[in-house]
């Protein structure tokens, strides 16, 4: 993996997803266009992680509205079906559960012209505190929504500032551009930092290159010191792929438990992650 970029002065990432969501009748909706430092290299397909940004963005947008409170993420599944045709993308996201204190929403990839979706993600969303005192901010939401896409140069995970520490795990600190409205790291890049974990663990242990298609995020806790460290470890490897246990940590506070993650790949020709 290349060094992390500086920090200092880079855009949200949520301003590279190119992310223009409108609200409806108990739905959100919402177009893309990925651009390539998003998606699996020499590939139309965005990586899990990403998918898993796009879900948690969507689906936490409609159920902080819901609460009128901020809705942090409590668990988050990604599963991709078949490759997509397009980079244009368009998601819905609507309520499974419609609860007082937790909702769940599933959100739907399908690619523009298209009427099946090629990946989905279901999301459980907890709110937090009185919505008097904590109401959810839609407006500062739409602020942001309206803002230009900011074009990538270099890897999604490069730009997060994730970075290799060892054969099998990496890290990524808390820094503004990666961080959610409450302060905490973003449920998104807690994913694709566990996706990243699993690639970097397989780099080269088979020969094989690896796709993770499959990804099962449970958020036990927010990382408060940081940086948040993800290791991964192979489960089973068979033909058509592996099956990849992820543990993320607080490193900076005893390695306090912060996330499990559950990840599955498809091995494609040439080096990992090269094409899907």
């Amino acid at each position: 993996m290349s060094e992390p970029t500086p920090t200092h002065d880079l855009p949200h990432f949520s301003e590279h997803l190119d992310f223009r969501w409108e609200s409806g009748d108990g739905s959100f909706t919402a177009r893309a266009e990925v651009q390539e430092h998003l998606r699996v290299p020499g590939s139309l397909l965005p990586r899990a992680g990403v998918l898993a940004m796009y879900a948690d963005n969507l689906g936490g947008f409609m159920c902080s509205v819901g609460f009128a409170t901020p809705a942090p993420t409590v668990d988050l599944s990604v599963h991709v079906f078949r490759r997509p045709v397009s980079p244009v993308l368009h998601l819905e996201s609507r309520f499974l559960r419609r609860g007082r204190s937790v909702s769940v929403a599933e959100t739907w990839f399908t690619c523009e012209g298209e009427s099946d979706p090629f990946a989905t993600a279901v999301a459980s969303h907890m709110a937090t505190g009185d919505p008097a005192e904590s109401a959810f901010d839609l407006e500062h939401a739409k602020r942001r929504r309206a803002k230009p896409t900011a074009m990538l140069d270099e890897p999604i995970a490069a730009r997060a500032g994730i970075r290799a520490v060892g054969d099998h795990t990496v890290e990524l600190a808390p820094a503004a551009h990666v961080i959610n409205g409450i302060g905490t790291l973003h449920g998104g890049m807690l994913a694709l930092l566990a996706e990243e974990a699993c690639i970097v663990s397989l780099a080269g242990a088979d020969g094989r290159g690896h796709v993770v298609t499959g990804l099962d995020v449970r958020y036990l806790s927010s990382p408060r010191v940081g940086p948040a460290r993800a290791t991964g470890t192979a489960l089973r490897s068979d033909d058509a792929g592996t099956h990849c246990w992820v543990e993320i940590v607080d490193a900076g506070d005893g390695d306090r438990p912060c996330v499990h993650a559950f990840a599955t790949t498809r091995t494609v020709p040439g080096p990992p992650g090269s094409s899907a």
